[in-house]
């Protein structure tokens, strides 16, 4: 498409016009504000990960950080997998019943019980793999607690999860971007009193318990709680139902979960396969070039998070197609913005790491190259769940999830963490592609 298409006059679109065009076109009936004030939260709530990837990476060096990224993989890892794709899942099944408020109030008790029921499981459990996985990945005996609370901290995430999917559903975004900032100042507090005051930033189970643990257990508690209130009647749950709105939703969120846990675990998966097949500290310049790349996953969840319940209320293939043209037509702007933004975080990055973290600014070019283009395509790809395919999803997922863990195994030894950040970045992008792919089949009837 050109950069300033023609008019129904024939003549040219100044690209000044054009802009203006495109963004009245993408508001989407003033969705583009409501990613803003998402964004903005996002951003806040990332420059605090940010901060604390810097500072930790500058203060313990690259083998210790490589120890507590693991961990952090770890958490992220179980709240992917016990989350079973139930964010998406909630929105999606919210809005079909939308003019059912009691299967809405029932959808919703038995997905806070089941969350619940998995944190329970999870508390308990991790006492008991703890000592394998530090076995398993030749780790002191001391780093057992940083496992354990690795583990636990992702199953209290999977109720942040909720309140989040919970506030979506419902289009209280404002509020949701209130927590969000609130979780950030929690974060920013306890970074602040580790790294300003007599505590060692150098003990990984008290750093891991400071900057993530305790904010995600107090914001749980700030925002379950009155949900509970809102969701929970004590005195009719066990009169209620709630296995048949699960069976429901599970039936759909299976391949979400699918889909969810196996793109979320293709970074956590190449990062254990450095962890075996070459040393800590490439595993901490991989984890440092990523701690850039999350500036356009930021933008992705924003985005998302607004969008996708938008986009999968389509009902006619009319209002599909328009919105793929609507997109079509940022292309060139959204290029630009992304080879902008590249640049900019790159410079950041060499300023602020310094020499000891050289090797991993090709990890970074590599992989946010691949992230912003998954980010474009991803405005059209979202629509398999328009067409109600989800297992699409999954079976791309699980294909790159695979891809990335051969080639990551084969790349790593020789060329380390650039191996890891390009089999990270080739299944990425051309799983996006084939999903883009498909949409275009389904909206011209192939």
């Amino acid at each position: 498409m050109a950069d300033c298409p023609p008019d129904k006059t024939g003549s040219f679109v100044p690209p000044r016009e054009m802009a203006k065009k495109v963004l009245n076109a993408l508001r989407l009936k003033g969705k583009i504000p409501t990613v803003f004030i998402l964004l903005c939260a996002n951003v806040v709530n990332n420059i605090v990960t940010f901060a604390v990837n810097v500072l930790l990476a500058k203060s313990v060096g690259p083998e210790k950080f490589g120890i507590f990224s693991l961990a952090v993989s770890l958490m992220l890892m179980v709240h992917f997998i016990f989350d079973i794709g139930l964010n998406l899942t909630l929105v999606r099944f919210y809005n079909i019943y939308q003019k059912d408020r009691g299967y809405q109030q029932l959808l919703l008790t038995s997905l806070l019980v089941l969350r619940f029921a998995i944190l329970a499981f999870l508390l308990i459990g991790s006492f008991i793999v703890a000592p394998v996985l530090t076995r398993m990945f030749d780790l002191p005996p001391m780093y057992s607690p940083l496992v354990v609370i690795a583990i636990v901290t992702g199953g209290v995430l999977t109720l942040w999860v909720y309140f989040q999917s919970y506030m979506q559903a419902r289009g209280k975004f404002m509020r949701l971007s209130s927590h969000i900032l609130g979780y950030a100042g929690l974060r920013i507090l306890f970074l602040v009193l580790l790294f300003f005051s007599a505590a060692d930033p150098s003990d990984l189970t008290l750093t891991l318990a400071a900057l993530y643990s305790l904010p995600a257990v107090i914001i749980v508690l700030i925002s379950i709680v009155p949900v509970c209130f809102r969701v929970l009647d004590l005195r009719s749950l066990f009169r209620q139902n709630i296995i048949s709105p699960l069976k429901e939703v599970l039936k759909y969120s299976k391949w979400v979960a699918l889909a969810s846990i196996s793109y979320n675990l293709i970074l956590r998966a190449i990062q254990f396969v450095l962890a075996l097949r070459t040393s800590t500290y490439e595993l901490g310049i991989l984890s440092a070039g990523f701690v850039f790349t999350v500036a356009f996953s930021t933008l992705n969840m924003a985005i998302r998070a607004v969008f996708f319940p938008h986009v999968t209320a389509f009902e006619k293939i009319g209002d599909m197609k328009a919105y793929y043209a609507q997109i079509k037509a940022i292309g060139p702007y959204y290029v630009f913005f992304a080879v902008i933004s590249i640049g900019l975080l790159a410079l950041v990055q060499v300023t602020l790491l310094g020499h000891e973290y050289t090797k991993a600014l090709p990890v970074f070019l590599i992989t946010a190259g691949a992230f912003s283009l998954v980010i474009f395509l991803g405005l059209w790809s979202m629509m398999v769940h328009t067409f109600m395919h989800p297992e699409i999803d999954a079976i791309v997922n699980i294909v790159r999830l695979v891809a990335a863990c051969v080639l990551a195994y084969v790349l790593s030894p020789r060329f380390g963490a650039v191996g890891g950040a390009f089999a990270y970045a080739l299944p990425l992008v051309l799983g996006e592609f084939f999903m883009v792919v498909y949409v275009r089949k389904l909206l011209h009837g192939q």
